[in-house]
């Protein structure tokens, strides 16, 4: 059997297999993924996959395996024939992986949700493939709470009902998902993909943040990252990869990133101390000279404060806008200018056009739903821009804080280390001392801690 990944479709092209309840053979499937992904790979690859009477199935390639617990032989054989493709995507990608990365992947059928949980310890992988009853806990009285008011005590609540036998999901306390935080410091959080298909949206509201099961505070918590859309894990890897290398070079990042800094009337006055230390941090980034071979290059981050609408369209359509980082006031679930500016809806964007984008940070209100319709993702704020074609859009289901955003800058040029760095002998010739600025910023930002 042959499992080839098709760039052109992102997709896994896999030939049909037949599992009998009774089978308990092993079976050899030929992956085939991009070279880029896994470095040892030369054209295909095997794939073992071991089904042991017990209900597990064991997926092993030459540098790496993944044992995944089933309910009943059953359940198992029913999932590798009906989502073959999904195995030897989540089979790929954990060949590349790290060791703080753990996977979660819903999907439902007509009647019962799956739920697949990974993740590393050892150079293993190991987790478990669970079948439910279709539900969607955000009809439950205990999410509509904490969409509310997400407080601690209702965020831990929805965290109690994934576990609570009533709920209907009845999730196991050994699961991946709780039980892999005790073993990470608070200095190296682990990464969790979490992909959702269709009809299993819900679980975006989940606040991973307070995982923890047996009631007491997280040391640490996963650094989440979700998959809403077709893309495979494969090419969300792939993406995330040429992300980090790309934001690592100088040169790339000023010429490819833009930040967008938008202040409102009902709070710049408050933050206008901070707002404005930020900015003067900024300007020390304009005019870097960087050496390409035998020449030299001047370039400078582009930041845009209060920009009109037509500023933002040209630099969203820009080719060259890859990474965007902005704090944009919501209302009605459409993004605000800066002073006031009147509205700026992004219905505009066609679907692709802004295919260029890589990464989309962005600060802003009530952007993961639709105002109108709670459960349609899709039709957000964050969900068009995926639609136009950004391979990545952060965005909230709640009310953002400003100084949040602020502070995300300060460390996003602060903690590069080629940023700093010119930060620094910048600053120097000045007779400054960067140590001492982003002192003077945070004590600006820290004064307003409390949201909007």
């Amino acid at each position: 059997m042959l499992a080839t990944y098709e760039a052109a479709t992102d997709r896994y092209r896999c030939e049909e297999i037949d599992l009998h309840p009774a089978d308990a053979s092993t079976r050899q499937i030929d992956l085939c993924a991009p070279e880029s992904l896994i470095a040892d790979i030369a054209a295909a690859r095997a794939v073992s996959l071991d089904l042991h009477a017990g209900g597990h199935l064991r997926l092993q390639t030459a540098s790496s395996e993944i044992l995944l617990a089933f309910e009943s032989p059953a359940s198992r054989n029913w999932f590798v024939e009906a989502h073959i493709s999904r195995l030897m995507d989540l089979t790929a990608v954990c060949d590349d992986a790290g060791s703080g990365d753990a996977f979660l992947w819903l999907l439902a059928d007509v009647e019962h949700l799956w739920l697949l949980n990974v993740a590393r310890r050892n150079n293993k992988w190991a987790g478990v493939v669970l079948k439910r009853k279709r539900i969607n806990l955000a009809d439950s009285v205990t999410m509509k709470a904490f969409m509310r008011r997400p407080t601690d005590e209702n965020a831990r609540n929805v965290i109690y009902l994934l576990v609570d036998m009533e709920s209907g999901l009845e999730l196991p306390k050994s699961l991946p998902l709780f039980a892999e935080l005790a073993t990470w410091a608070r200095s190296t959080p682990p990464r969790l993909t979490i992909k959702l298909e269709p009809g299993c949206e819900w679980f975006l509201f989940v606040p991973l943040d307070h995982v923890s099961v047996d009631g007491r505070a997280n040391e640490v918590s996963w650094a989440v990252e979700w998959v809403v859309t077709a893309k495979s894990l494969t090419r969300n890897h792939l993406e995330r990869k040429q992300m980090v290398h790309e934001l690592s070079e100088l040169r790339t990042l000023l010429r490819h990133t833009v930040l967008v800094i938008n202040t409102y009337p009902h709070f710049e006055e408050r933050w206008l101390e901070a707002t404005g230390r930020v900015r003067a941090l900024l300007r020390y980034l304009c005019d870097v000279e960087i050496q390409v071979g035998r020449e030299f290059e001047t370039h400078s981050l582009r930041v845009l404060v209060n920009p009109a609408a037509a500023e933002i369209e040209q630099m969203l359509r820009d080719p060259n806008t890859w990474y965007v980082f902005a704090a944009f006031h919501v209302e009605s679930g459409v993004w605000q200018l800066g002073g006031d500016g009147g509205r700026f809806p992004l219905d505009q964007f066609e679907k692709g056009s802004l295919a260029h984008i890589r990464l989309m940070r962005v600060y802003h209100c009530n952007s993961l739903f639709d105002p109108a319709n709670p459960m349609a993702i899709h039709d957000s704020i964050a969900g068009v821009l995926l639609r136009a074609g950004a391979a990545r859009a952060e965005g909230s289901a709640f009310v953002e804080n400003f100084p949040a955003f602020l502070r995300a800058v300060v460390g996003f040029v602060a903690e590069h280390p080629s940023l700093r760095l010119v930060l620094e002998q910048q600053l120097a010739c000045e007779g400054s001392d960067l140590s001492q600025l982003l002192s003077q910023i945070e004590i600006s930002i820290g004064t307003f801690r409390r949201g909007r």
